[in-house]
């Protein structure tokens, strides 16, 4: 009986052991599968937030073009209705209304430049928000520079305002490159991560 209740006693004390280390097999499969999946999750979450920045930053960048555009046509626009002083041939002094086509279409424009500006400072990362403010301002600027030019010359750059201009286009494009350096880095940046 000594014999039996050993052998029994050792198959059971198997059979428990057996057991064990099936579980732990078991739960350390489960736990495997679990962080595999958190890092996969992460992954995904990672690449769903750079998606969203990249065309965040595309859709400000489209918006910073379309200014730039704007005020071009603004610039050079001979049907623009704004009230100018102007020399005629004979040297005297008259006032002429122009109509502004642009001033419209370029204020919204503007409007959604900024909004996009802010979205930027949303999604980040912060120091891109210096850069999406400074191009916001540098088109404000632009701007500037071409409304006192009209109600002074009309349309097209008076001698006075070409160098300012100048000055402020070299600005615009010099803060957009330093824009796409940085949104470009981030999201090389967040691709590394990975």
């Amino acid at each position: 009986m000594d014999s039996q209740l050993i052998a029994a006693l050792l198959g059971g004390t198997g059979v428990a052991t057996g057991g064990l280390i099936a579980g732990a097999f078991s739960l350390l499969k489960g736990r495997q599968e679990n962080a595999t999946q958190e890092r996969k999750h992460l992954l995904e979450e990672r690449s769903r937030h750079r998606d969203v920045r990249r065309d965040i930053y595309a859709q400000f960048l489209k918006k910073a073009g379309q200014v730039s555009e704007l005020e071009a046509k603004r610039l050079h626009d001979t049907d623009s209705r704004v009230t100018m002083r102007h020399h005629s041939s004979s040297g005297t002094r008259e006032d002429r209304e122009f109509t502004d086509q642009y001033a419209a279409p370029l204020k919204d424009a503007m409007g959604e430049l900024i909004g996009l500006a802010f979205l930027v400072e949303l999604e980040g990362p912060v120091s891109l928000v210096p850069l999406a403010q400074s191009v916001v301002v540098v088109h404000k600027e632009v701007q500037d520079v071409i409304q006192r030019n009209r109600a002074e010359h009309g349309p097209g750059v008076g001698e006075a305002y070409s160098q300012e201009l100048q000055d402020a286009e070299t600005a615009r494009v010099n803060i957009e490159r330093e824009f796409i350096q940085a949104a470009r880095s981030t999201l090389q940046t967040d691709i590394e991560a990975r």
